[in-house]
């Protein structure tokens, strides 16, 4: 997918995101009685004072991070669908297997002379559906 140029108002967001980010940094330490990362906090402010003096500044850093989230976003949602095939759907169907069962009713009975099934009750009209 192509990065399009991002907005004035996307830049603002995200630089101030990192910003954030940064003094979340700089301010864990006093959670333990500890000092603040100072350098941390110059980022920071670095980040803010670009988001409103010149957000255009960072616009390759954006498209980057941009393109870095999308191969990340497709690494994982592959591992997620890997996951759920194995972890769910692969033991759910050995025990349908091992019980002898046939949810979708795919086995072939050669006494059937058909495999149509009629319906209990018709459908009404699809004219107003929503």
């Amino acid at each position: 997918m192509t990065v399009m140029t991002p907005s004035k108002k996307d830049l603002v967001t995200f630089e101030l995101i990192w910003a954030f980010i940064f003094m979340v940094i700089a301010l864990y330490p006093l959670i333990h009685s500890e000092a603040i990362r100072l350098w941390s906090v110059i980022v920071s402010i670095t980040f803010i004072l670009i988001a409103f003096i010149a957000p255009s500044l960072l616009t390759g850093f954006y498209k980057i991070w941009v393109k870095f989230g999308e191969l990340i976003g497709g690494v994982i949602s592959k591992l997620i669908l890997l996951l759920l095939f194995y972890a769910i759907f692969t033991p759910v169907a050995l025990v349908l297997k091992l019980l002898g069962k046939d949810l979708l009713h795919k086995r072939l009975d050669s006494k059937a002379s058909t495999y149509w099934e009629e319906r209990e009750e018709q459908p009404g009209s699809l004219k107003n559906q929503f």
